[in-house]
């Protein structure tokens, strides 16, 4: 097993470095061998325990990855959406209320709308991605970009396509400058790798690889977390944690991974103990 993965990290290396000149917006970025696909190989939550499920979850339970609740000892992560929206969340109630019983499938229903679970159409430049795009009517935040590290694309996504996303920021630069950056006339397809890729790490839109046979083979998830607080073991916790949008393999055979941090929400909202409940474990 050792020598036969060995010869396919040796060929994924190889193909790897032949295409790193070709660029992908992030919804056509491939995707790394099932072996390097933490999703294949850890324990997920009992409660979504697979993509088909969470898809299912998103459209008829989504209070399941919304509120704090601790997963089974065995689980290492769980499936999990994005949702850029204040907490705590506000739903308007119909008029008149529901009565009692009906109280929890109208918040299912109205925490259901705000989740990705329509689809859109992909870049251009991504004919033939094995992934598909969702995102929600009922959510559109401002989104805006606020800087790109050269650095982090070269080592890690090297055949990422940002677009003309440079261009809109302008050069990055430690000192403020008095210099007045103009964005350059950028083509369709330039546009649209910078946006995708925007609204894909605001939380805005989720990307889900499929295979061949049309069902999803992962999606967003996050990692469990536990550890020491305050000198006491406190067992599973939440706030330091973030949501792995998207996986691709490095040149070096390992995988990168795009995240959103557990912080990404609007600054204004409190940033610890009254984040969104799917931020915390517990």
């Amino acid at each position: 097993m050792t020598k036969f993965l060995r010869i396919h990290d040796h060929l994924l290396s190889r193909t790897m470095s032949t295409t790193a000149t070709v660029k992908r917006p992030i919804s056509a970025l491939l995707l790394p061998p099932e072996h390097l696909l933490l999703t294949k190989n850890l324990t997920p939550d009992a409660e979504i325990p697979n993509p088909p499920r969470f898809l299912e979850i998103l459209k008829e339970k989504p209070s399941i990855q919304r509120r704090s609740r601790a997963v089974s000892a065995q689980s290492h992560f769980s499936f999990t959406s994005p949702l850029p929206v204040q907490f705590p969340y506000r739903l308007q109630p119909p008029d008149p209320p529901p009565p009692d019983e009906e109280r929890l499938n109208y918040i299912e229903k109205k925490l259901a709308e705000l989740e990705p679970l329509e689809e859109r159409s992909l870049p251009p430049t991504a004919r033939g991605s094995r992934y598909k795009k969702f995102a929600s009517s009922n959510r559109d935040p401002e989104r805006v970009l606020v800087g790109l590290s050269e650095a982090g694309l070269r080592d890690c996504v090297p055949g990422l396509d940002v677009g003309d996303a440079f261009s809109v920021i302008g050069k990055p630069s430690l000192l403020p400058s008095e210099e007045v950056h103009e964005p350059t006339e950028a083509t369709e397809e330039d546009v649209a790798a910078r946006q995708e890729l925007v609204d894909v790490l605001s939380g805005h839109s989720m990307i889900v690889p499929f295979d061949g046979s049309g069902n999803p083979v992962s999606g967003p998830w996050s990692l469990r977390y536990s550890g020491h607080q305050f000198g006491s073991w406190a067992g599973q916790l939440g706030d330091g944690r973030a949501i792995s949008v998207c996986t691709s393999p490095r040149l070096s055979g390992s995988s990168a991974f795009l995240t959103i941090p557990s912080d990404y929400a609007p600054p204004k909202r409190p940033r610890t103990r009254h984040r969104d409940p799917a931020e915390r474990s517990r």
